[in-house]
């Protein structure tokens, strides 16, 4: 797996595993070991602009991200392909 798909799916896992919670950029990061950490911020904006992410503001600086109904079909689909068969959501995000 390439690089860019392997960051994409720890990215996907990670807030797949919050059960549709909410996480800032800042968090992400640093649970992830962004570095430099602002990369975060770049990142997840691209996966927001691709449909993986939902996002959502209530003022300047509270920025936060949770995974989307494409991010969670991405998910199924990269873990399907690594496993080499079909498995369900359920699965990846105990």
């Amino acid at each position: 797996m390439k690089h860019y798909n392997d960051l994409k799916l720890r990215v996907l896992s990670l807030f797949a595993s919050t059960g549709g919670g909410w996480l800032g950029p800042s968090e992400a990061a640093e649970r992830l070991h962004f570095l430099p950490p602002r990369s975060a911020w770049t990142y997840l904006k691209r996966l927001w602009r691709f449909g993986l992410l939902e996002r959502r503001s209530s003022g300047r600086g509270t920025l936060k991200y949770r995974i989307s109904e494409g991010g969670t079909a991405s998910l199924v689909a990269f873990a399907a392909g690594l496993k080499g068969k079909d498995i369900g959501h359920e699965a990846l995000v105990r």
